[in-house]
């Protein structure tokens, strides 16, 4: 039996799996073609993807405001993705980093309604029981949730279900 699509995207990493879903979700028939995750690790003999680790940091603050608004519409989107998928990628877990543009960078995140400030090392320690070594005296930023990790593996099995 043939089956005859739309569009064959190539490549089922990060990129294309989303770009699957996108079409396949507007209605375009749509094939999705690349290397799956090997059954096991150790005996794979080849690539598989160019996401092989299992935890990106996702945040909205960012030094560029195109960054920044991108981040905010992808991240505005990775609950409706899991639930529909019923695969979980996304771990809303916070962030806080050491900068010296930190000031400038929350700018953007403070705009689209980010839960982001900065913070002492003090409270960091206090709060979240990180421990900033002494010689790092750039300002610290702290991100609320949804700020956190995904799970790039995940969220490309996620797309792929979807499309």
């Amino acid at each position: 039996m043939t089956q005859q699509c739309e569009v064959v995207v190539v490549g089922r990493g990060l990129i294309g799996s989303a770009a699957a879903r996108h079409l396949a979700e507007a209605g375009i028939s749509t094939a999705l073609v690349g290397a799956g995750e090997p059954c096991d690790y150790e005996a794979s003999d080849g690539p598989f993807a160019s996401h092989y680790d299992e935890g990106r940091i996702t945040r909205i603050t960012a030094s560029n405001p195109i960054w920044s608004e991108l981040a905010t519409r992808s991240i505005g989107r990775y609950c409706d993705i899991a639930e529909r998928s019923g695969i979980e990628f996304h771990s809303a877990c916070r962030l806080a980093y050491s900068s010296n543009t930190a000031e400038t960078d929350m700018d953007d995140a403070v705009k689209r309604g980010a839960d982001v400030r900065l913070v002492t090392q003090q409270w960091l320690r206090e709060t979240t029981g990180i421990q900033v070594p002494r010689e790092n005296s750039g300002p610290i930023v702290f991100e609320g949730a949804p700020a956190g990790l995904i799970n790039p593996r995940r969220l490309v099995a996620a797309q792929t279900a979807l499309a």
